[in-house]
């Protein structure tokens, strides 16, 4: 099965990309998805608005993928040893 998404673009995350991101990390949450589920991939570190914000603004650390109508599709979280040793 494919969930192939045309159009795509990559791009670096936005304060205005935060809504999106809370709703995409709830949803794929170790915790609220099945066994089956897991193999499509998974988020296990729960992460919030201000660690969002300083993760795009401080580190630019996070990286979305948007469909053509730019909903945030995907995204890639990553961060100095600083950050995330908090």
């Amino acid at each position: 099965m494919s969930n192939a998404v045309n159009n795509v673009q990559v791009r670096e995350a936005t304060s205005g990309d935060i809504p999106s991101l809370l709703s995409l990390l709830a949803k794929y949450h170790t915790n609220t998805i099945s066994d089956h589920e897991r193999d499509q991939g998974f988020v296990t570190t729960n992460i919030n608005a201000e660690q969002l914000a300083s993760l795009i603004a401080d580190e630019r650390g996070v990286i979305v993928s948007s469909d053509a109508d730019g909903r945030v599709v995907g995204f890639i979280i990553a961060g100095s040893w600083q950050f995330l040793s908090r």
